[in-house]
């Protein structure tokens, strides 16, 4: 079914049988825990979206008398359950925020394994080749804290490299499994179910094309490949059809340079790079410096096609168009073998590329570090809340972006944005109501009633935020103002709707206070 015919031997990059095999694996070893080092260092991984995450999973295994009667828990057939459904399985021998930790380091290392399963699967072995995958795991996607995706994403490849190694199965056999893993992978989250489908799709499309065989049974036979997504697509429309955000909006053309750049987007280094990746490897690729395995021809110009078509907002989400280029470089690395480069070569790039990535880790390492003791230094504040405090979040203007005394800014800086979530972690420490925890399609949701306004999307306010809510004149303005979702502005009447502000001002000392704080 359109399998390639096995790497030759003469591959610069595949190591003799024996000693050298045992040494491949240790460099893989070696350089996963390269890789895996900054987590060593932190108690909180500073992914941008990940203490909401963390909050929810809490709160989920916790139970709703963990809260303070600001949310419930709410079980429900959503494409978004990755950490809620791994986490609660590794709490029976753990602390919740460590099981997230270690959820974190198997998300990172999904991808990797998936593209030495799928380049197992086209070519019978693996070599090294796959080591270039290691400098793609510190991505935009991971950066923002989309775990669910990523774990989701690592999945969908270990799904479909079984799905081209299970070519010869019986074909009942093989769609009752792979139906039952599409419908696992649809509840861990929608975009790698999409993912899955994508490769599948193609896959089957370009091997019937390379067969001609036009006939009705050899269509039908193409067919039942596709039916294992029927039942997950039947539980979508059947449980989610009504429920989350259904905001879609493309986005200019900077978003689409962003998401360009999505595969090696952490920190401007990483960013600039990024946007280097698809063209050297096109050039590469014209140059005949390396092949595609038969048949991944068309799964990569289909992921290709849908990441430049997909929005930048879709169903409620943002950075919907970072998913499927983060997924390429891991895709093209398993499916493509190196031509006309010699081992000596291949060893001075080898050298080079883990030069850049030790660099990028250890600045990686310091700026998080930093950020784990800005972390403590929050929740060391947050811990002498009352109990169920309603939490008003301000933000002053950061002024560029922080990182670790003597780390440039060039490798790892951290953004404003990293800081919009932290005070996720007081909804832990103390039981807080923070307005701008994201619920939807999430196991919790948060209870309406007075006092407590709901607000899916959201960030902290800027000072001017704060005090113009207190004009009458701006009231009506800011009453008819709405965000991309439609929702009016959730600190309008703050005084009476919260019970502290907490304010972020990055060292210097807020002026011209409200008369309402004290």
């Amino acid at each position: 079914m359109g399998m390639s015919a096995l790497q030759s031997d003469t591959d610069p990059i595949v190591p003799a049988a024996g000693p050298r095999r045992l040494g491949a694996v240790l460099v893989y070893l070696g350089i996963g825990a390269l890789v895996l080092c900054p987590l060593l260092w932190i108690s909180v991984p500073v992914l941008i979206d990940y203490p909401s995450h963390l909050a929810r999973v809490w709160l989920t295994v916790q139970g709703e008398g963990a809260s303070s009667g600001h949310y419930v828990v709410r079980w429900r057939w959503i494409p978004n359950l990755a950490i809620e459904l791994v986490v609660p399985f590794l709490a029976r021998w753990m602390a919740v925020e460590r099981a997230c930790w270690v959820f974190v380091a198997i998300t990172m290392v999904l991808p990797v394994l998936g593209t030495v399963a799928l380049r197992r699967a086209l070519y019978g072995r693996v070599g090294l080749w796959p080591l270039g995958a290691f400098p793609f795991v510190y991505n935009a996607v991971l950066q923002w804290g989309f775990v669910n995706y990523l774990f989701g994403m690592g999945v969908a490849l270990l799904l479909f490299s079984a799905w081209i190694v299970g070519a010869r199965w019986r074909m009942a056999v093989r769609l009752g499994v792979f139906t039952l893993a599409a419908v696992v992978l649809f509840f861990l989250h929608l975009f790698a179910f999409g993912i899955y489908a994508l490769l599948v799709g193609s896959w089957e499309a370009a091997a019937w094309w390379r067969a001609r065989d036009w006939t009705l049974s050899g269509i039908a036979v193409r067919a039942w490949a596709i039916m294992q997504f029927v039942p997950a697509g039947c539980l979508f429309l059947l449980g989610t059809s009504g429920d989350g955000p259904r905001y879609t909006a493309y986005g200019d053309l900077a978003s689409k340079l962003l998401a360009l750049s999505a595969p090696m987007g952490f920190g401007d280094l990483g960013l600039t790079l990024g946007l280097m990746v698809f063209p050297l490897t096109l050039i590469a690729w014209r140059a005949g410096l390396f092949r595609i395995a038969v048949g991944m021809g068309v799964p990569i110009i289909v992921l290709i096609v849908v990441a430049v078509a997909m929005p930048n907002w879709m169903m409620g989400s943002w950075g919907a168009d970072m998913r499927i280029p983060v997924v390429l470089p891991f895709v093209v690395i398993a499916a493509s073998r190196p031509m006309r480069i010699s081992r000596r070569v291949c060893i001075g790039i080898a050298v080079l590329a883990l030069g850049l990535l030790s660099v990028r880790v250890g600045g990686l390492a310091a700026s998080w570090a930093a950020m784990d003791r800005q972390i403590d230094e929050f929740r060391v504040v947050a811990r002498q809340l009352p109990q169920g405090a309603r939490l008003l979040i301000v933000m002053s203007d950061l002024g560029g972006k922080q990182t670790a005394p003597g780390v440039p800014e060039l490798l790892v800086g951290l953004p404003r944005t990293a800081y919009f979530h932290i005070p996720m972690l007081a909804i832990i420490d103390r039981g807080a109501f923070v307005p701008y925890l994201y619920t939807s399609w999430t196991t919790i949701a948060p209870v309406a009633a007075s006092g407590r306004p709901v607000h899916s999307v959201g960030a902290p306010l800027t000072p001017a935020e704060l005090r113009d809510a207190l004009r009458p004149e701006r009231r009506a303005e800011m009453l008819a103002a709405r965000d991309i979702l439609g929702a009016a502005p959730y600190w309008l009447d703050w005084p009476e709707k919260f019970d502290f502000v907490v304010w972020i001002d990055f060292g210097q000392k807020p002026d011209d206070l409200p008369a309402q704080l004290r």
